[in-house]
């Protein structure tokens, strides 16, 4: 590069970046905004939202307006339930799966990233409490309730082996433009083997 040529480089895990690049870089660690702020920016990105998701959306993206932004579906606390009640009821296989993966399959592939985004949030926040995170403070809405709740249905192996299924297959989804309700019911079918 030119003289006096700068790159800023953002990254929520530092350590996702090669010690190289992290040994030439100076760091600036930037706070999450406020929730007043969150909210103005995502009240001026859309207009219509609700005051509740706006709550949940700050838990979602832990405070990431640019995250709750690219996540936000006007159902997501809708799509959110599901999912904890389909883990609540610990089957591989019911009407509730087979909707919630019908409807799935029919969306685009934005809306689909949406609705993984959200395992992975569920899942990651048990992990935490197994592993004995105090995870209550970091939460404004109501979701922090149904992590105590649904530590008492899904274990801690449970939770590994079906972040690892996403993990490992969710690149190929899209690349290869795969069954969406099929990944979805071989996603919740880890949950009773």
């Amino acid at each position: 590069p030119k003289k006096n040529t700068y790159f800023f480089l953002i990254s929520h895990q530092l350590s996702h970046l090669i010690p190289t690049i992290r040994s030439r870089c100076i760091k600036f660690k930037l706070e999450k905004p406020s929730f007043e702020n969150f909210a103005k920016i995502i009240n001026n990105n859309k207009e219509d939202i609700i005051e509740s998701d706006i709550n949940f959306l700050y838990d979602l993206s832990y405070g990431s307006p640019g995250l709750a932004l690219e996540y936000y579906t006007e159902d997501i606390q809708n799509t959110f339930k599901s999912i904890v009640s389909i883990f609540k009821e610990k089957k591989s296989l019911s009407h509730d799966i087979i909707d919630l993966a019908n409807n799935q399959a029919s969306q685009n592939n934005d809306y689909f990233n949406s609705f993984l985004f959200i395992i992975k949030f569920i899942l990651s926040n048990l992990i935490k409490i197994y592993s004995g995170v105090n995870i209550q403070e970091q939460f404004t809405s109501e979701v922090k309730n149904t992590f105590d709740d649904l530590k008492n249905y899904i274990n801690l192996k449970k939770c590994i082996e079906i972040i690892n299924y996403i993990n490992q297959n969710q690149k190929d989804l899209f690349i290869y433009n795969l069954d969406k309700k099929i990944f979805t019911l071989n996603l919740f079918s880890e949950i009773s083997n």
